[in-house]
């Protein structure tokens, strides 16, 4: 059975890949890779999912380092309360 280019396994799929693209230091298309990851893992109901938390942690390390500080951090605060709620605030 098909699952579809909108399904969550497409979106991890694309979260690997984006992955892969930081992993070699090309950091915009690893961007462009978890921000359609992420859009992917909202639209399946994911949006408390820790693997959009990931995606959101590793899309915030590729803005930074493609130079947006300020687009990461809005991104990393995005994230934050996806994992408080799975792992508790004082989790360590």
């Amino acid at each position: 059975k098909a699952l579809g280019e909108r399904h969550a396994e497409v979106g991890t799929c694309l979260m690997n890949l984006g992955s892969v693209y930081l992993s070699v230091n090309d950091f915009q298309i690893a961007k462009g890779y978890f921000t359609d990851a992420v859009t992917i893992i909202e639209e399946g109901g994911g949006g408390k999912h820790t693997d959009l938390s990931k995606c959101l942690v590793n899309l915030a390390t590729a803005t930074f380092l493609c130079g947006d500080p300020l687009s990461a951090t809005v991104y990393l605060r995005k994230a934050l309360p996806v994992l408080e709620s799975k792992l508790g605030k004082d989790h360590a």
